[in-house]
Formats: C-alpha cells, sequence, structure tokens
C-alpha cells in the first residue's frame, strides 16, 4: 500500500479532536389511509396525487442545490410504482433525490471514470407495508450513465422483503428490496433497504428521501442503493449511491501548486466505525497554463482514495481542452504531506497522462468540520 496502515491511530485521534468540536446541526405521489391494515396483497400501482410539503423536521438532512435535476425526461411517472395502496408506512420522494455512484478502494482513477452514474427515484409518495412478509414491489427510478451512454430502465415488478425487530421501547423495520432492470437485452438489478426506527406500537412518520445523506454511524434512518450486473450485487464493478454533495460532512481542502499552474481540491467526508468513510469529490477549481478552469459537474471529477483516505487520487477533466490537455490528474495526496510524494500530470480525456508537472507546494486545511450529528 501505498501509506503505511499505521496512520490508523492517528487518523482516530484527529477524528476525535475533530468531533469534539462539532455542533449539531412538491411532488406527486400516492398517500395511503392511515386507518387501513396491511393486506399482504401486492402489485397495486399507485397512482397521482397532490404535492406533499415536506416541513424541515422531516428531511434527514440538508438537502443539496448541487444536484440539477433536468434532463430526466425519459423517467418512469410515479404511477409506475408497484405495491398495496393500504400499505400503512410511507415513503415520501422529493424532486432533490437524485444520488450519484461512489468510489470503490479498490479500484483505480480509469475504473471510477468507467462506473460514474447517477440515480433518481421518482418524486411521489409511496407506501411500505407494515407487516412482515415478502411483497411484490417497484420504486419508479431512472439511471444516467456518462453522456453518450446506455443506461438499464425498469422492467418490472421485484420483491420487497419486510421485517421488524423490538428493542425495549422502540421498533425497528427493515424494508430490503431488488428489482430487474434491462439495459440492451443485458439484466441488471437495483437493490435497496430503508430501515428506521418508531415507538413501540406507534405510526413512524414517512421516510424521507431528499438527495441529502442518512444517519450518521447508522444511529437512525439509513438507506442503501446499488445498481449491479446480473441479479446480485457485491461485486467491485456494482454501483453504490450516495448523497451527489453531502453537505453536512466535513469540507477538506487540497490545494497544489505545481509548474505552470495550481488546483484546488475539495473533498467531503463523512464518520465510519470501520470502512473507508464515505465521500464525495464536489469542487475542483485553479489554472493551467494562465487559464483558468471551475469544475463542479459530477461526471467530471474523479476520485479513488486508499482505506481511510490515507492516499488519495484525483482526476479533474475541463469543460474544454487547455492546450493539448483535456485535464488534471493528481495523485498520492494526503492530511500529513508525507511518504510518496504527490504527483500532477496533464491527462487525455481517458485519463492517459500527457506530460507531468514539477510540484512546487501542497497544502491541506478542514474548512468545515462538518455535523456528525452524534
Amino acid at each position: 500500500m501505498k501509506k503505511n496502515l499505521i496512520r490508523t491511530f492517528v487518523f482516530w485521534l484527529l477524528s476525535s479532536s475533530l468531533l469534539a468540536c462539532g455542533s449539531k446541526d412538491s411532488s406527486p405521489g400516492f398517500t395511503g389511509s392511515d386507518s387501513s391494515q396491511d393486506t399482504g396483497s401486492a402489485s397495486d400501482t399507485v397512482s397521482d396525487s397532490s404535492a406533499d410539503t415536506l416541513s424541515d423536521s422531516q428531511t434527514q438532512s440538508e438537502t443539496s442545490s448541487y444536484v440539477d435535476t433536468t434532463g430526466w425526461e425519459d423517467c418512469p411517472e410515479a404511477s409506475d410504482y408497484v405495491g398495496d395502496p393500504t400499505w400503512q408506512h410511507s415513503l415520501k420522494v422529493t424532486a432533490k433525490a437524485t444520488y450519484c455512484a461512489t468510489f470503490n478502494e479498490a479500484r483505480t482513477l480509469e475504473e471510477e471514470l468507467a462506473l460514474k452514474a447517477q440515480l433518481r427515484i421518482v418524486p411521489g409518495s409511496y407506501p411500505l407495508p407494515q407487516a412482515d412478509g415478502a411483497y411484490a414491489f417497484a420504486l419508479p427510478i431512472c439511471v444516467r450513465f456518462a453522456p453518450d451512454l446506455a443506461a438499464p430502465t425498469m422492467n418490472g415488478a421485484g420483491e420487497l422483503s419486510a421485517t421488524s425487530s423490538v428493542y425495549g421501547e422502540e421498533t425497528n423495520y427493515i424494508k430490503s428490496f431488488a428489482q430487474p432492470l434491462d439495459g440492451a437485452g443485458n439484466a441488471w438489478s437495483l437493490e435497496g433497504t430503508i430501515a428506521f426506527d418508531s415507538p413501540k406500537d406507534e405510526q413512524p412518520p414517512p421516510f424521507v428521501l431528499d438527495g441529502g445523506v442518512d444517519a450518521t454511524l447508522g444511529d437512525g434512518d439509513t438507506f442503501s442503493f446499488s445498481l449491479c450486473r446480473g441479479a446480485e450485487c457485491y461485486q467491485i464493478d456494482d454501483y453504490t449511491f450516495v448523497s451527489c454533495n453531502p453537505s453536512t460532512y466535513r469540507l477538506q481542502r487540497h490545494t497544489v501548486s505545481f509548474s505552470g499552474g495550481q488546483a484546488v481540491l475539495d473533498l467531503r467526508l463523512g464518520w465510519s466505525m470501520a470502512s473507508t468513510e464515505p465521500g464525495a469529490f464536489v469542487r475542483a477549481s485553479g489554472v493551467l497554463d494562465g487559464t483558468s478552469f471551475e469544475q463542479e459537474d459530477y461526471f467530471r471529477l474523479v476520485y479513488n482514495p486508499e482505506h481511510h483516505h490515507f492516499s488519495r487520487d484525483f482526476a479533474v477533466l475541463f469543460d474544454s481542452p487547455i492546450g493539448t490537455a483535456c485535464g488534471l490528474r493528481l495523485e498520492y495526496l494526503d492530511p500529513w504531506g508525507d511518504e510518496l510524494p504527490t504527483e500532477v500530470h496533464t491527462i487525455a480525456c481517458d485519463l492517459a497522462n500527457l506530460s507531468a508537472r514539477a510540484v512546487t507546494n501542497e497544502t491541506f486545511e478542514e474548512v468545515d468540520p462538518g455535523s456528525p450529528g452524534f
């Protein structure tokens, strides 16, 4: 590995000090009747209804203005939902419920670029079963790959498994589902899990998807979505979706000066007890050979870390080439500035190195400590 994993201890010291300083921080659809009971049946189709208004207390986190919700004209309608209108639990999806495929530390930058994708869940209010069991189910979703690449589409109903467990005075509910997608005749699947707690014997409020992050360290409402080739997930080329711009996470900034220019790289990082922390490369700016650049387009910002982000690799693709360069590649960055020195290259549009640029200075700062929520 590029960095010695003895950094684990240093990382936790830094995290602990940061946490000590941290402070707490209209869509169509169907709403089921609160007085009705689960029937155990499935396959009813939801119809559009009046817009639902979500209060600040219903949202899981700060919503993001980063995601452009235009360009989804080919998405299905809310009425393409498959479920039962008498189900008692509810999922509310706002117009900002767009999520971005995240990194996998086992991949390369080239693989990360090839596996860029966005997931949009069509705004609406969708019933979820309260009773434990298996049900026919499908959420109306659409997927977007990089421009000019065809993405898989909805292909009928899948299955949702509902389970619940009582812990003291609270009930934990888990809704896990898998639904089939079709991509040019090839089978795909979307797998998702929604989990939340509620006081025992009380009706839980709607679970809200608003494009923000889920609860930190699993304490509270959580969700996950993965897009997979074939019927099963958990492969290196799966797409795992997270918030495109998790504004409650720490904002960390690397500034690298090099011969002929400078790059400023903004990274949002969350928290984790063991696995590599969630995060998103949200912005790059700078200058190359006298020409300024700024980039916030998810599909043009590429990131891959080592475990716990001990070493960090970035690539930024410009909106238009600067000279012969489609972008910049910056590798082996870290918060400590030691061991493998940072490397900078101009790159072709496929991220292949064109020319090396000598690094003259490098700084790191935590611009915003974030709001871990614990």
